[in-house]
């Protein structure tokens, strides 16, 4: 489901497995191969996060050693010659020598401190050392000048920047240590879970008796109201009692204050049924919990990547405006220095552009974007919350003995995962954030998985390890002395390479049934069969079949590391990645290699091969109706503008992304779940019908010619932007001439009038030239086009009502929910109390929400 600001929401996909049970996804299903989501768990992300944490605090060191040199230049009038020629040196990013550094002359000395300028030249940025070394080089200059300028580069270069620093890492520090604790209780959840006995449990006969005890012990474990998640798996190893089958106090509709007094009683029969559905849905609540814990680490890994996004451009114009600001200081107070100040004026000028250029990026192109994914996010956690309450309900239900839910409860333990859609949380996490991260160059599979541990008394057989396979062999990575001392966080640079075997030399097994889930075992002819086991049914298949099309192209092709790709750009080190001693290969990833910092963009013109389910059933008639793009004509386009209701080919679709989506809402037909509602939306309206309203009035305007399918990039964006950007095509012809002011609220008027009438091209129309999509009708008691909308009644041809396309139009352009007439009523307010056609109800309750 889209938000109002055109983003999709996953909350419409976690709320997919609703209070009652359903089939069960298709298993072909299963093998959609999961994105390389950059804001997932990774050693990827972690390189990145704590690289990023480095230069935010080497950053604040900076700040902090340029203010304590500004305190000095100011509290010691008598010395400010010495003291500008320090902070001269902070300036271009040195920090000061001591008088004993000052008389060492070790090369070594001085290429540690050059180390330390380039990585203070990163932490605030290339155009703001820049600035900085312009400020550094007048300093220079009046080294000797008056003493009272001293007050005015303390007001300027201590308070606001030791400010900016502190709360840039503080900030930083605390999303990092959420993401941490977040990312870690998910996966103890996962851990917990995967390795319970409920497998068993579940794949057992009725009539097992010994297998019915197991399920009825899980039950009991997972019923137990007074323990937390992790207590009941801690518990799930204990013996049964002798006395009989166990029961909670749920699944016999008693209550916790009677519990005492039915201990004492004659034990009831329990209907096997209410059991087995019962502890069903205590595992589908367990399974909820899981899914809602992995959805919030990764909204804290999110927000942690957003503020770091942000910071790089908050830092240019929080240091450059200080900087300016002592700049402006320097021209004002040394009027003998005017010719040099005059001689930096058009530097300072162009910075200042530069400053104001990225405060603007930030504000209206940035921010948004973040927002709208982090809303996104925010909207998935909002349903896994609502479906994890309704499976509560469930729970105590069936408790209760409601024999509806009873009937209902899928009791498969399949089934109930592929009910739940817990295998495929990360996909729809990662099609929320849109981002992704390059793959690691010579690797054909990478990925967690749980390696089995040779030591027999161990209290936990499972370890997490880091495994990867490129053309000649299997790997993972453990951590080194050093990390195992406590440094913190799984890095690549800080983890030994271990090599396995080689790919020609190993064969893939799928471990027994009888064992844990998703198993396999991988056979050297050296060495005893590993055990390993994934992360669900995707990754297991993932790992199965990558391990073995690996077998077979190095059986095909011979040792010539077929799939390696090329070695990355080299301009990073992030640290050697040490190989086991006992190991030699050639692999793509050797040990002392540089390499690239992960980095991460959006995956909409990456993903044109992947395969989704679109939400919406018109989909197909959409792209029937409209075989080419709206812009270029290029045929079968598969983009879709959500505000305009045009579909475009990918290269017009990122011209529309540039524009930002107050202009155009981009998504895709094939790759995004598009709810029913967006999807009559772009049916009533099609290429066709824009076209005749953004190209009304090209044929009166010289010059233009509309670009096709050959034409270049540049072509296309000249002519987008004039479209849709700059309105240039609009025939005004019918324009009445007056003032813009009476001239907006005419077309905001006819707006209204359309949305009162069901017009969905005249609200388009009216859109296009320029209303308000929140305009209030001082007329009509303060109500606004939304308002008409939800009070639309359908005529006895329920096909001819258009209320909910109308409603639909005005959100995506900007309409606002929670606007209130004068008698402070919102939209959903008056479709209540109107008694509002039932549909248009349901459909602004899912808006709300």
């Amino acid at each position: 489901m889209a938000t109002p600001d055109g983003k999709t929401n996953l909350s419409s996909a976690a709320a997919s497995s609703s209070s009652t049970p359903a089939a069960a996804t298709p298993e072909k299903e299963v093998g959609i191969e999961v994105e390389n989501s950059f804001s997932a768990d990774s050693p990827y992300f972690s390189s990145y996060v704590e690289n990023e944490l480095r230069s935010i605090n080497i950053m604040n060191d900076t700040l902090r050693d340029i203010a304590g040199r500004t305190k000095t230049f100011g509290k010691c009038g008598a010395l400010m010659s010495e003291a500008t020629r320090r902070l001269a040196l902070a300036c271009k990013l040195r920090r000061p020598l001591s008088p004993e550094e000052e008389k060492e002359s070790d090369a070594h000395a001085e290429r540690i401190r050059e180390f330390q300028v380039l990585e203070r030249r990163r932490a605030v940025g290339e155009d703001m050392a820049s600035l900085l070394g312009v400020m550094s080089e007048m300093l220079e200059e009046i080294a000797d000048a008056q003493v009272q300028m001293c007050q005015s580069f303390e007001a300027t270069l201590v308070t606001s920047l030791e400010h900016f620093a502190e709360l840039e890492l503080r900030t930083a520090k605390t999303l990092d240590n959420s993401a941490e604790e977040s990312t870690e209780s998910a996966e103890q959840l996962l851990s917990k879970y995967l390795n319970g006995r409920h497998a068993a449990a579940l794949s057992s006969n009725p009539n097992d008796i010994e297998g019915n005890e197991a399920w009825n012990k899980f039950s009991e474990q997972v019923g137990n109201h007074g323990q937390t998640l992790l207590q009941r798996f801690q518990n799930r190893n204990k013996t049964k009692a002798p006395q009989g089958p166990p029961r909670t106090a749920l699944s016999q509709g008693i209550s916790r204050t009677q519990m005492s007094t039915a201990s004492k009683s004659v034990p009831v029969p329990v209907d096997p049924a209410v059991q087995m559905a019962s502890t069903a849905a205590n595992l589908r609540l367990t399974l909820e919990q899981v899914r809602l814990a992995q959805a919030t680490a990764e909204l804290k890994r999110f927000q942690l990547l957003k503020h770091i996004v942000a910071h790089k451009q908050r830092r240019k114009f929080e240091i450059g405006e200080n900087v300016l600001a002592s700049l402006h200081g320097i021209r004002a107070y040394f009027h003998h220095c005017s010719d040099l100040v005059n001689g930096i004026v058009p530097t300072m000028n162009r910075f200042q552009v530069e400053q104001q250029t990225a405060r603007n990026h930030l504000e209206k192109k940035l921010a948004p974007s973040w927002r709208a994914r982090e809303t996104d996010i925010e909207g998935t956690i909002d349903g896994l919350k609502n479906v994890t309450k309704s499976a509560g309900i469930i729970v105590e239900a069936i408790a209760s003995g409601d024999r509806g839910y009873v009937e209902k409860q899928a009791t498969g333990l399949e089934e109930i995962e592929n009910k739940v859609q817990i295998w495929r949380l990360p996909r729809m996490l990662a099609d929320s954030t849109r981002l992704k991260r390059d793959p690691t160059p010579g690797v054909f599979v990478e990925g967690w998985l749980y390696k089995k541990k040779d030591q027999r008394l161990t209290l936990n057989a499972w370890g997490r390890r880091w495994f990867m396979m490129d053309s000649n062999g299997i790997y993972y990575f453990r951590a080194n002395e050093d990390w195992k001392k406590g440094e913190g966080r799984v890095n690549l640079k800080k983890l030994e390479r271990v090599k396995i075997c080689d790919v020609v030399l190993c064969t893939v097994r799928e471990a027994p049934n009888e064992g844990p889930r998703f198993c396999f075992e991988v056979h050297t002819p050296s060495s005893k069969p590993l055990m390993l086991q994934a992360r669900g049914p995707l990754e297991y298949n993932k790992w199965v079949a990558g391990i073995r099309n690996g077998i077979e192209t190095q059986l095909v092709s011979g040792n010539q590391n077929v799939g390696r790709a090329p070695a990355p750009r080299q301009t990073h080190n992030i640290g050697e990645i040490k190989k086991s001693s006992s190991s030699r290969d050639n692999s793509p990833i050797r040990s002392g290699d540089a390499v690239d910092l992960p980095e991460f963009h959006d995956i909409d013109n990456e993903r044109r091969g992947a395969k989704k389910i679109a939400r919406s059933t018109l989909i197909p008639q959409i792209m029937q109706s409209n075989k080419c793009c709206a812009d270029c004509g290029a045929p079968d386009p598969d983009w879709v503008s959500l505000n305009l209701g045009v579909l475009l080919c990918i290269e017009c679709s990122g011209v529309h992304r540039s524009l930002g989506v107050h202009v155009s809402k981009v998504r895709s037909l094939k790759l995004d779940a598009l709810s029913e509602s967006e999807g009559k939306l772009i049916a009533e309206i099609g290429n066709d019908n824009a076209n005749k309203i953004w190209e009304g009035g090209v044929g009166m305007q010289k010059g233009w010619e509309k670009p096709h399918k050959d034409s270049g990039r540049k072509a296309k964006e000249e002519w987008i932007k004039s479209k849709y950007l700059w309105r240039g095509f609009i025939n005004h012809l019918d324009k009445d001439g007056q003032p813009h002011a009476d001239g907006e609220e005419k077309l905001c008027k006819d707006m209204f009038a359309a949305a009162k009438g069901g017009d969905v091209l005249g609200i388009a129309n009216a859109l296009a030239r320029g209303a308000n999509a929140s305009w209030q009708n001082p007329d009509e008691n303060g109500r606004t086009g939304l308002h008409v909308c939800a009070l639309l009644k359908a005529g006895e041809n329920k096909d001819d009502w258009k209320a909910i396309e109308c409603a639909e139009l005005l959100l995506q352009n900007g309409a606002k929910m929670d606007i209130r007439d004068k008698d402070s009523h919102a939209v959903l307010d008056i479709a209540m109390i109107k008694s509002a056609d039932l549909d248009m109800i349901e459909y602004l309750t899912s808006k709300s929400s």
